[in-house]
C-alpha cells in the first residue's frame, strides 16, 4: 500500500537512496567480522520504532564503549577496540573529510521490523549523513524509503536521505549485518555521488517539506503515530539528563 506520503518524492522523481562511488573489499569486511563473531556483544537497539528485534555494537561509540549508544552531555565518541579489528573498515572511514560521528555493527534478526518513522537531520542537505555497508544479506530484507523500497545489495557503500519517512523489514531466516556510520556532510562527499543528486536539490527540499508535513500530521492524529511520538520524547529527554540505559531499555520495549 502506497502511504501519502511517498507521493511527493515520487512526482518530484528523485533518487533517495543509491550506492556511492566508492571501492568496498568486500571480502575482507566479511572475514574480519567472521574472525570476531564470539566476542561480538550485541545489546538492543535504543528507539521506539521497532519490534525488539533490532541490535547492535558501538565501532565509534560514546567514550568507546562498544554497548553505549547516545554519549553524554559533554562527552565525546571514541574509536572502539572492534574498530581496531576491523582494518578494511576503518580504511572507508578514512576516506571521508572530518570525523566519523558514530558507528555500529547493526543486527537485524529473521522478522526483525523498523516501523515508519523519519530522522532529523540525517541527510546530505544538512550537517550529516549516514551511511549503510551491508555485509551479511538476503534480497528479502528491505528498506522503504519516501518512493523507493530497495535491497541494499553487500558490497556497495549506500546513501539514504533518512530525513524522509522510511521503514526497514527483515522478512528473511537469518541475520542482516550492516555496519553503520555517520559523517559529516561537507561538500567534497557529494563528488562520490550520483550527478544527478545536486540537480534535484531545490525539488528533494520542496518535496521534504511536504512529506514531513503529511507524515507528521499522519502521526500526530493515529493511536500508533502518537505511541511512537511520545517515546521518542520520554527517550530525548532521559538522554537529555544521562539516562541512557533506562532510556534505552524502555525503547527497546516498546515495539514502536
Amino acid at each position: 500500500m502506497t502511504r501519502i506520503w511517498q507521493w511527493p518524492s515520487l512526482v518530484a522523481n528523485l533518487s533517495l537512496v543509491f550506492p556511492l562511488r566508492v571501492e568496498i573489499d568486500h571480502a575482507a569486511m566479511r572475514d574480519e567480522l567472521a574472525r570476531l563473531d564470539e566476542q561480538l556483544a550485541f545489546g538492543p537497539q535504543s528507539g521506539p520504532y521497532h519490534n525488539g528485534k533490532w541490535n547492535r555494537i558501538g565501532l565509534v561509540a560514546p567514550g568507546g564503549d562498544p554497548a553505549r549508544t547516545y554519549p553524554r552531555p559533554g562527552e565525546r565518541n571514541q574509536k572502539t577496540w572492534l574498530l581496531e579489528a576491523l582494518p578494511s573498515v576503518e580504511r572507508i572511514f578514512d576516506l571521508f573529510e572530518g570525523p566519523v560521528r558514530a558507528a555500529s555493527i547493526s543486527r537485524m534478526e529473521p522478522g526483525a521490523e523498523v516501523k515508519w518513522h523519519r530522522d532529523v537531520r540525517q541527510s546530505a542537505d544538512f550537517e550529516y549523513v549516514r551511511l549503510h555497508l551491508p555485509i551479511v544479506t538476503s534480497p528479502a530484507s528491505t528498506m522503504v524509503l519516501a518512493h523507493h523500497t530497495k535491497h541494499l545489495d553487500a558490497g556497495k557503500l549506500w546513501y539514504g536521505d533518512f530525513t524522509f519517512p522510511h521503514r526497514v523489514d527483515n522478512r528473511s531466516n537469518a541475520a542482516r549485518l550492516h555496519i553503520m556510520f555517520d559523517v559529516p556532510s561537507r561538500p567534497g562527499l557529494l563528488d562520490v555521488f550520483p550527478d544527478r543528486f545536486r540537480r534535484e536539490t531545490l525539488r528533494r527540499k520542496a518535496a521534504r517539506r511536504v512529506a514531513t508535513r503529511m507524515f507528521d500530521r499522519w502521526q500526530a492524529s493515529t493511536p500508533e503515530g502518537k505511541r511512537m511520538e511520545a517515546q521518542r520524547a520520554a527517550r530525548a529527554a532521559a538522554l537529555a539528563h544521562g539516562r541512557e540505559a533506562a532510556s534505552g531499555a524502555q525503547a527497546h520495549g516498546a515495539g514502536g
